[in-house]
């Protein structure tokens, strides 16, 4: 049930419910909703930081994400990443989840951009190995570095021809 909800094809608050009839709970699911959607939103102060620097230099910054629509919306709009990033392409919206080859190429058609100048920090190995086999160049977030150093690392020059 979860793919079919994380790339768009059931709703989510559908989904639950029915399981949740089976196991006989008496949470709704907008209750395990909220609880989740509130628990799981640690916001990196950092990484926020390094876009907003990325973005300066005209740079666009895009969520390419895992997320089914109400999450994607609680995440722009609840948390305010709207105002943090140019926008985000999420699986729900375009139909696959990553790693597979066509959510790259969504999100270049999302984008308008060339595959040679999209970017992926992901903290998912799989991901980043399947964003440079679609021609794009990525790098593995664990935390231990910046964006802006992985970004240098990857040869980029942060400025508005990107």
């Amino acid at each position: 049930e979860w793919r079919d909800v994380v790339t768009g094809h059931r709703d989510l608050f559908d989904a639950l419910r029915e399981s949740l009839l089976r196991i006989e709970t008496k949470v709704s699911a907008e209750d395990l909703v909220s609880y989740w959607f509130e628990m799981d939103s640690k916001i990196n102060p950092k990484v926020l930081e390094d876009c907003k620097k990325v973005r300066e230099k005209g740079v666009l910054v895009c969520l390419a994400t895992n997320q089914e629509h109400h999450r994607a919306r609680f995440l722009m709009q609840d948390l305010g990443l709207a105002n943090e990033v140019d926008g985000i392409i999420y699986s729900a919206k375009i139909g696959v989840q990553k790693p597979p080859p066509r959510f790259f190429a969504q999100a270049e058609k999302a984008t308008g951009r060339r595959k040679k100048n999209h970017f992926l920090i992901d903290d998912i190995s799989a991901n980043v190995e399947a964003a440079i086999s679609a021609g794009w160049k990525a790098a593995h977030w664990t935390g231990d570095q910046t964006i802006l150093e992985l970004l240098e690392e990857l040869g980029s020059q942060i400025s508005n021809t990107i």
